[in-house]
């Protein structure tokens, strides 16, 4: 069979590092034109301890573990405001806004409402304290307010629900994972639960005509695909390049179509360090070089220790669609998506819905993309 090979960029990040994530970045915001874009204040300590100006305030830079509460009220804080405006969008009178906080029309006056209270909590409760012993209760108080209760929230919330029994599962599985081991790549444990991962091997076959389609739109693809493809078929042998593969009846024609994941280790999936988009930026030359000075064996251990990136393509009729990043995993009889591009440094996803449970449509969104589309979100609380 002749296959045409299409472009995906996704797949390009995978195999040309450097300009892949430039290329990971156009396809974000490709991706973002069908995301909702609710714009909000990035997370900043409550107290600036470089000025700090009341007693309370004073009292509160002197304590670390006065600190760490006002870094934790933060938290609530600034999740709590997002959560409202996110949620506006659905509220679209206001009646609604019993249930969800703001509307749609009234996002602007929703924001100042929210941090005017804050400001109001601070002059009226914070700033009136004069032990570390007051200033403990009066955070815990508020941090208990915002959340709607008085233990920490869990690490998930449902965003998006268009399929209860599923989402709600998955739920459980995101929460009951610790959130010191969530990041961009990591496997969920689906032990006793209706998921399971779908790790079925391509065939060597189906694996050529994959690397194929890579070499078809890499840097060397005027050098004869025949020079490459012993060493990617020995990082096929040794594991550090997996091909898995399921068959789906994708556009309900009666055949079936190849949904391919394309799974190997990949320096974005080392959780970058810093508060902001802009800070972790600002890392990512340098874990790329760190990264391209690895050998084989190293690669290896780095996608043990900080999980293996993933790709979906889907081949219908000889043609390649890039299906977006994600695991490919199994519910019942139907087979998903779940996509976790959440801590990915080089990603600013403003309305911190970045893990999602997605479904392959039947029809593809351009002569390039198949976008899966999504069953479930889950809002980060952190």
């Amino acid at each position: 069979m002749k296959f045409k090979w299409k472009v995906a960029s996704g797949f390009v990040l995978l195999t040309v590092v450097a300009g892949g994530a430039v290329t990971y970045w156009q396809q974000d915001k490709v991706a973002a034109k069908r995301r909702p874009v609710i714009e909000a204040p990035k997370y900043t300590p409550e107290v600036d301890c470089s000025n700090a100006v009341t007693d309370a305030e004073k009292l509160i830079c002197a304590d670390d573990s006065l600190k760490q509460l006002d870094a934790e009220l933060a938290v609530a804080y600034h999740n709590d405001l997002r959560w409202q405006l996110h949620t506006a969008k659905f509220a679209i009178n206001p009646e609604q806004e019993i249930l969800h906080g703001c509307i749609k029309q009234q996002r602007e006056q929703c924001r100042q409402r929210i941090e005017a209270a804050q400001r109001q909590w601070a002059a009226d409760s914070r700033d009136q304290c004069k032990t570390a012993d007051c200033l403990v209760a009066a955070y815990k108080s508020r941090i208990a307010q915002i959340n709607g209760q008085p233990e920490p929230l869990p690490s998930f919330r449902l965003s998006n629900n268009s399929k209860p029994e599923m989402c709600e599962a998955m739920l459980e599985i995101l929460n009951r994972t610790p959130r010191q081991r969530l990041g961009a790549c990591n496997e969920f444990d689906f032990s006793n639960t209706p998921f399971s991962r779908v790790t079925n091997e391509a065939e060597p076959d189906l694996q050529m005509q994959f690397a194929q389609y890579l070499h078809a739109d890499s840097r060397n693809r005027d050098v004869p695909f025949e020079q490459h493809w012993l060493d990617i078929e020995q990082q096929y042998h040794s594991g550090l390049k997996k091909l898995f593969a399921a068959q789906i009846d994708a556009d309900s024609d009666g055949q079936n179509e190849w949904l391919l994941e394309f799974n190997e280790p990949h320096y974005v999936c080392k959780v970058l360090p810093g508060v902001s988009v802009e800070e972790r930026k600002s890392k990512v030359p340098a874990s790329y070089y760190e990264w391209s000075g690895l050998n084989k064996e190293e690669r290896l251990d780095h996608g043990k220790r900080h999980g293996r990136y993933s790709s979906m393509t889907l081949l219908k009729d000889g043609e390649m669609y890039s299906v977006e990043g994600g695991r490919l995993i199994q519910y019942q009889n139907e087979f998903l998506v779940l996509r976790q591009g959440l801590m990915i440094g080089i990603i600013d996803s403003k309305v911190k819905s970045w893990i999602e449970l997605d479904y392959i449509p039947q029809k593809p969104f351009s002569e390039k993309y198949w976008y899966s589309h999504s069953y479930c979100q889950y809002w980060y609380n952190y």
